[in-house]
């Protein structure tokens, strides 16, 4: 991260199938709407003191709704709709 705080969190681990899915759906949504996203491997997460981390993929948005798993790509957009734009 460079400092700026992001919208979107997404904390996965490296050998997590779903987490790949997530990662596509939410660079897919990238392309509808601006918002930055950071994703931490929880290895890393733990080893900065971000804690909290128990299963992945988990996405965290910036007024801290958090989503555990993947989910289909029309209830990832009305996730952000919901977060980031009212």
């Amino acid at each position: 991260m460079d400092g700026t705080p992001a919208d979107v969190i997404l904390f996965v681990s490296k050998h997590c199938a779903p987490c790949k899915m997530m990662e596509r759906k939410l660079e897919q949504m990238k392309d509808e709407f601006p918002f930055t996203l950071t994703t931490i491997d929880v290895e890393d997460a733990e080893k900065a003191g971000i804690g909290g981390v128990r299963a992945t993929p988990i996405l965290r948005i910036k007024n801290n709704e958090q989503v555990c798993g993947d989910v289909e790509i029309d209830d990832l957009r009305n996730i952000l709709l919901r977060n980031l734009y009212f």
